[in-house]
């Protein structure tokens, strides 16, 4: 594999590094690579509670509420003996 010039500088500065600072550079390579195939991995199996709320999405679109709006209806008969003002 060959590296381009900024690669180059990135290594040859990592390697001039103290050992520890290698390690811990390292070690967060590490984390940030796993985060990534683990962040791929739950994008192509969904969790149960994913899938729950797709379901539900589903089954809120094919069967919608009916929500009676008529008490927001301005020009409704009083019902009451006060008027509500919206």
């Amino acid at each position: 594999m060959q590296l381009n010039i900024i690669e180059q500088e990135i290594l040859s500065t990592v390697q001039s590094l103290p050992m520890e600072k290698q390690q811990e550079i390292l070690n967060f390579s590490l984390f940030l690579k796993d985060s990534m195939q683990k962040n791929q991995v739950d994008k192509q199996n969904p969790t149960a509670f994913a899938s729950a709320l797709i379901e539900f999405l589903k089954e809120v679109e094919s069967e919608p509420l009916d929500i009676d709006i008529s008490a927001f209806d301005r020009n409704r008969p009083r019902e009451s003996g006060r008027e509500i003002d919206l």
